[in-house]
């Protein structure tokens, strides 16, 4: 009960991944200004025993009254310098962290030249005897006292004021350590000139990967997850190169050496007409089924999109799934929303869909639903029917801006939020006034949804309501490339071998009311019990959910409501994929890499159209208004007198945007759409 047993002693510590620093909580730093509550401890003490599950990390700051300065240097002038302290703990040999009294005058500083770490109201330390992550050695307490003695806080020294740090030599421990040093000092240089000279923040990023990636190879800054920005950026170099871009330049805005770009009058013809296009973190490997799945589909597309073939391949074996399989009272369907612009092969999964369900060996089980949503009323209509089924949805932007002045399509989509977490409960249906009956009603409807729209379109359609709604929280969101591959294919697809496995694995186990006599509510359903299969944990599986279900917190709010439902849909299917009844481990991992890498992917769009924010809407009135010329091009001239409602700065901070995130190319006075 070590967490328990430090919150009663006032100490604000907190679990970390077993052998490692990371904590394993998400927003952990609420616990430098205040201390858990004692019944959070003891659940941490539940769910993360030490030394199984967790190290220990101290949270530094007014929680616990106390601050550490980090040594990270074997140099014994700075250990001579550095203030002592009889509270002293080490882990790799010649390093060390001595702890003092909270000082709030002095804050967390790092200085990379001299190796120390200051921490005062920010950050976490390892305790012992928690296990260190190189030596694989307990960390251990070398002063003369430890947090463990009685009446430990009346013997924690002050700590001076900073004038010490001064007089810590600059570290000169041979070439390596003076190169990792030179990294940060190198970039920060080039950064802040090239900021200073008025280039844009992508373009300082781009220059910054190519020189990183050219003078530091094999040891590059931004792929090293021992610095700050690798960490935040979970893996991503150019993600990692945006923080350290956005840092340096929001200090030299303060410092008044630059101006916020979207006040600085752009010249067309002098930009670079280079199209900057969004990195894409790579997904998962898809597992089994899913994959091949997926690999069918890219077989017959002529626009290479594996992320789009990727949402499709779920879909199909989603709705496949439906009424057949259940987890933990979860069903595995999902709504899915593919997204690419115009021409980018987002119809391809969607045909491959629709063939595959309609062959002869799959036709009976209808599983192809609706292809428009124009009411609550018409969408339940054909239970119970039919069941389950997937609804394929093109141009799907044009039912989100309709659903906002639309009552009837508002009351759909206020219904697939209902559905989405039945989960084989009853169904109460619709009251319709046209039919004068109760529409629908049956006991467990599944439905699947495969959307696709343009993302331009998604930002200027979707408002803050429908997030608030849970209605665009539900969807789990594929970007296509936004880099068009065409491939040479002229096969047409053969259902054939893809039907047949789908009907001897997925389907092969009978569906949910396909015995005679179970239909609505004229049935005895107080006694009715769902004849899906009822998948089984395997070793370890219910502790691994618990801990990882608890990493989707981190994920932006706009996304996390459903993440955590969502990674459980997407563990069964990757089971199932596998031809297995039993949920492991490694499902559980495949479903957390999956949203976290789509939610990333997504994070911009999400956040534009849930912010509902007037910039995002200005794109989609430029964009549109491009997309609607004959050429899809104009002169600035007539960009300028379409636009004259528009203030000059926000006519040129749309121009810039637009230009940055590739959607828009400039050459001279000409801007036109990029294809």
């Amino acid at each position: 009960m070590i967490f328990s047993k430090f919150n009663a002693d006032g100490l604000s510590v907190i679990p970390l991944r077993p052998g490692e620093k990371r904590p394993l909580l998400s927003r952990w730093q609420t616990y430098n200004q205040e201390l858990p509550q004692p019944a959070l401890a003891e659940v941490w003490d539940q769910l993360y025993p030490f030394p199984e599950k967790s190290n220990i990390g101290l949270c530094l700051g007014p929680a616990s009254d106390v601050m550490a300065v980090d040594i990270d240097t074997d140099d014994p002038r700075t250990h001579k310098i550095v203030p002592p302290s009889p509270f002293v703990r080490t882990g790799k040999p010649g390093r060390e962290v001595r702890f003092y009294k909270y000082n709030p005058n002095i804050e967390s500083h790092k200085d990379h030249t001299r190796g120390v770490e200051i921490f005062g109201n920010t950050g976490q330390v390892v305790l012992p005897p928690s296990i260190h992550p190189t030596t694989k050695e307990p960390y251990r307490w070398v002063g003369d006292l430890t947090f463990d003695d009685n009446g430990w806080r009346e013997s924690l020294p002050e700590m001076p004021n900073l004038k010490w740090l001064e007089r810590c030599p600059v570290l000169d421990g041979g070439e390596e350590q003076k190169f990792i040093i030179g990294r940060n000092d190198a970039l920060t240089k080039l950064v802040c000139a090239m900021l200073s000279r008025g280039e844009t923040i992508e373009h300082t990023i781009d220059e910054a990967l190519a020189f990183d990636s050219a003078e530091h190879q094999g040891r590059e800054y931004f792929h090293d997850h021992g610095e700050p920005e690798a960490r935040r950026s979970q893996g991503n170099p150019k993600e990692a190169a945006r923080i350290f871009v956005e840092r340096h330049f929001r200090q030299l805005k303060q410092k008044g050496m630059i101006m916020d770009p979207i006040n600085i009058v752009i010249d067309l013809s002098e930009m670079n007409s280079e199209i900057l296009k969004e990195v894409l973190l790579p997904l998962p490997k898809a597992p089994g089924l899913i994959g091949e799945i997926q690999e069918d589909i890219l077989r017959y597309a002529h626009v290479h999109q594996p992320q789009l073939a990727y949402g499709g391949a779920l879909s199909l074996l989603s709705v496949c799934a439906l009424g057949r399989y259940s987890w933990n009272g979860i069903w595995p369907n999902l709504f899915i929303m593919n997204m690419a612009p115009s021409g980018f092969g987002k119809g391809v999964a969607q045909d491959y869909i629709k063939d595959i369900l309609s062959h002869d060996l799959l036709y009976g089980e209808r599983l192809v639903g609706l292809g428009s949503w124009q009411s609550s009323v018409s969408m339940t209509m054909d239970f119970p029917e039919q069941r389950y089924r997937i609804d394929i949805l093109d141009e799907f932007g044009k039912f989100l801006k309709s659903a906002s002045i639309n009552e009837f399509k508002e009351s759909a989509m206020s219904m697939a939020t209902e559905l989405f977490s039945l989960n084989g409960r009853r169904f109460l249906g619709i009251k319709s006034a046209k039919r004068g009956d109760q529409t629908g009603s049956c006991i467990g409807p599944g439905l699947t949804v495969l959307a696709s729209l343009q993302p331009d379109i998604f930002a200027d359609a979707a408002n803050r309501e429908m997030f608030d709604s849970g209605f665009l929280r539900r969807f789990v969101y594929f970007i296509g490339d936004q880099e068009k591959k065409r491939v040479k294919n002229t096969k047409q697809i053969n259902t054939d071998g893809m039907a047949r496995k789908l009907k001897t694995t997925v389907l092969k186990r009978p569906g949910l009311y396909s015995g005679a006599g179970v239909g609505g509510f004229n049935v005895d359903t107080t006694s009715y019990k769902p004849n899906c299969l009822l998948m089984e944990d395997g070793p370890g599986v219910a502790d691994h959910r618990d801990a990882i279900l608890d990493d989707l917190f981190e994920l932006d709010d706009n996304y996390s409501v459903r993440a955590t439902e969502n990674a459980m849909k997407l563990a069964m299917l990757s089971a199932l994929a596998s031809d297995r009844h039993t949920v492991l481990r490694d499902d559980l991992d495949f479903a957390l890499e999956l949203i976290r890498a789509v939610s990333y992917n997504s994070k911009r769009i999400l956040d534009e159209a849930a912010s509902g924010s007037i910039f995002g809407k200005l794109q989609g009135r430029v964009l549109r208004w491009l997309s609607e010329k004959p050429d899809q091009k104009s002169s600035v001239q007539a960009f300028n007198n379409q636009f004259s409602d528009l203030r000059p700065r926000d006519r040129q901070g749309v121009m810039r945007s637009l230009i940055e995130r590739g959607r828009v190319k400039a050459e001279k006075n000409i801007i036109f759409l990029t294809q």
